[in-house]
């Protein structure tokens, strides 16, 4: 199952209402969020192409259309360089799926953290 949906990241970064962290090796951002029943992480890398989310779910196919809604009910239609490109695909595993995100701007991770 893929979607290709644009996704504002200062309202991704307000879902997760957690404050960010940087990882011991500095190469990364990490925003983690557990909400009793789904497990998610956000990683956004300095050296990556691409952000990755990692969600792990006891029932893999809700937590996909959960997440999945919390995206739609996001997106914006207007100034779309400011967005970031989302590629959700359901993995072989049914209980879990993963998000890679390209964004289409530059993201100064250090104001993430600030």
């Amino acid at each position: 199952m893929y979607k290709n949906m644009l996704l504002n990241a200062d309202e991704l970064m307000w879902f997760f209402e957690k404050e960010p962290v940087i990882s011991e090796d500095e190469s990364c951002v990490i925003f983690k969020l557990n909400d009793g029943i789904n497990n998610f992480e956000i990683a956004f890398g300095y050296a990556l192409p691409y952000v990755s989310i990692k969600v792990f779910s006891s029932i893999g196919m809700i937590c996909s259309y959960y997440l999945e809604q919390i995206i739609e009910m996001k997106i914006k239609n207007d100034e779309i360089s400011e967005y970031l490109y989302v590629e959700l695909k359901q993995n072989n595993d049914v209980s879990s799926f993963s998000i890679r995100i390209k964004p289409r701007i530059q993201i100064n991770l250090q104001s993430l953290c600030s």
